[in-house]
């Protein structure tokens, strides 16, 4: 299996959708070693400064991803993907 951490997230969603380690492993495989898909996805959960925040839209702002989410009083921020943590 191809070990990218730039396509670690995208692998995961396709094992959610698709469920089939072969077929996964088929869609990675057409990707150069040079692309970035991003970590997180729409619906995905994180950890940002010990707080769990649900992505609302994921975008670019220069070259890195950047992930966007709404607070607990209902106002939209994003953050960075390096200040992110799977959870």
């Amino acid at each position: 299996m191809k070990e990218l951490d730039n396509l670690s997230g995208f692998e995961r969603k396709l094992k959610e959708i698709i469920g089939d380690k072969a077929k996964t492993q088929q869609v990675l495989d057409l990707f150069p070693d040079w692309i970035s898909m991003p970590l997180f996805y729409k619906g995905d959960k994180a950890e940002m400064d010990g707080k769990v925040i649900t992505i609302d839209k994921c975008g670019m702002k220069g070259s890195c991803y950047i992930y966007y989410f709404t607070d607990e009083e209902g106002d939209q921020w994003y953050a960075r993907e390096e200040e992110l943590k799977e959870i």
